[in-house]
């Protein structure tokens, strides 16, 4: 995913130097998104890791291996 958001990044360099705005905006507003969509992802997978690890060491106490 990083490597999508850096491509689209330089398509969007790239159409804004070559004088395409409205292009380049496009592949920005796509960067951005992708970011978004990352950090949702991100925090969504921390919270389940930290819910995973209470469970597990839940287990452990309830098996008596403190």
């Amino acid at each position: 995913m990083i490597k999508a958001i850096g491509l689209l990044g330089v398509i969007g360099l790239i159409f804004h130097i070559i004088d395409f705005a409205l292009i380049s905006y496009l592949f920005y507003g796509l960067v951005v998104f992708l970011m978004i969509v990352l950090w949702i992802l991100l925090i969504i997978e921390g919270h389940q890791d930290k819910v995973l690890n209470e469970q597990a060491i839940q287990e452990r106490k309830k098996n008596g291996e403190d």
